[in-house]
């Protein structure tokens, strides 16, 4: 009698134990699944950079992949651009560990977009991720050196010429025709500013006061490179640099025009950013007409190979 009751009690805690490892298994695979905005939410707590990506290199250019072009271009341009960064940040492995460690902790991470980009935020961050893994461990050499790679938004119709602008250290950087720019929206903008702030800026740049007044009187010459950028602006004796100036003002870009009026100083710009080196609208166009992230890369850049990380 009691055998019986001790093999009915050990069927039920088999019974029990079995009931258990189900209902396990079932919550493991409605589990699996890990919604990818989850998994970034996580970033910088418990999880792994490596639950989503094998290296700290790769990480950082899954994110700042994200903060400087439109995650809505093509895939092969995003390709392009993760490869542009990953060199980049190769490139500056010597420089000063204390800077990278603050632009490290200054990247928004993916998380942040989350409001941003709304529904469309877990189809964005795999799209992101896509384009990092397809490309990973490629970087950009010339001469078997890993060199900084210039980027920038869009172009005044034409690339700037590194050797002519920068130095030979540059001369990858060759002027490229990108006439689709042209007809950006944001091709052309104007920024109108009071006459005497505009005075007092250039007073501050140059170091001794100038009034409006005289700047009024003042013919304005420019000095442009080949692709029409301005290299030096004079205003009358003052001459400033086309970046300097263009930092004063927080210009769009350093193609730009100076009209001196009444009370006010209109500035007109051409194109948004350096305009040297890989210029994403315009790649953009060229992935749109089939054009791979590589012939866009050798677009933009001359005599530079692609090489791969272990």
């Amino acid at each position: 009698m009691g055998c019986r009751m001790k093999k009915k009690k050990n069927k039920r805690t088999i019974q029990k134990s079995c009931f258990g490892e189900i209902c396990m298994v079932l919550c493991i695979m409605l589990l699996l699944p890990v919604n990818l905005s989850l998994l970034f939410m996580q970033e910088g707590k418990e999880t792994k950079k490596e639950t989503v990506l094998s290296s700290e290199l790769e990480w950082k250019v899954l994110h700042k992949l994200a903060a400087v072009i439109p995650v809505s271009y093509e895939e092969e341009t995003l390709k392009a651009q993760a490869v542009i960064l990953r060199t980049n940040i190769l490139a500056e492995e010597g420089a000063d560990k204390e800077q990278q460690k603050n632009e490290q902790e200054s990247m928004p991470l993916l998380f942040s977009y989350k409001e941003e980009w709304g529904s469309n935020y877990e189809e964005n961050c795999q799209k992101l991720l896509k384009a990092v893994e397809e490309t990973k461990g490629m970087y950009l050499e010339k001469d078997k050196k890993i060199m900084r790679m210039p980027y920038f938004y869009l172009s005044n119709g034409s690339t700037r010429d590194g050797k002519e602008c920068i130095g030979d250290k540059y001369e990858q950087l060759k002027a490229k025709e990108c006439l689709k720019d042209l007809l950006n929206k944001e091709f052309i903008k104007k920024e109108i500013i009071d006459g005497e702030k505009f005075a007092k800026r250039i007073s501050e740049a140059v170091g001794r006061d100038i009034s409006f007044e005289q700047l009024q009187n003042e013919e304005i010459t420019y000095k442009n490179d080949s692709a029409g950028y301005v290299v030096q602006i004079h205003l009358g004796e003052v001459c400033l640099g086309g970046e300097v100036f263009r930092e004063i003002f927080q210009l769009q870009s350093a193609d730009f025009t100076v009209t001196v009026e009444e009370e006010k100083v209109t500035i007109k710009t051409k194109g948004i950013g350096t305009g040297f080196g890989f210029c994403q609208y315009s790649a953009n166009e060229m992935a749109k007409e089939g054009k791979d992230f590589l012939e866009q890369l050798q677009y933009f850049f001359t005599n530079i190979a692609i090489s791969k990380t272990e």
